[in-house]
């Protein structure tokens, strides 16, 4: 695990994630990329986004089951 800009990242960094997660991180108040991440539509696939009294429906499933 390393850290980019104070964010957790497992695994090799994926560019395009960096991106989103780094843009989530505005907002929220928690975030980390997993080993299996990757770009996804706002939020990375294998991103975490923790807000505090709220859910991201970007978060929850615009691709949930990629890979299947």
């Amino acid at each position: 695990m390393k850290f980019i800009d104070s964010i957790p990242v497992w695994g090799t960094p994926d560019e395009g994630a960096v991106r989103q997660i780094k843009t989530c991180a505005r907002t929220a108040d928690k975030v980390a990329l997993m080993a299996d991440h990757h770009k996804g539509y706002a939020v990375p696939i294998g991103g975490v986004v923790a807000y505090k009294n709220a859910v991201s429906p970007s978060g929850v499933g615009y691709d949930i089951g990629c890979g299947n």
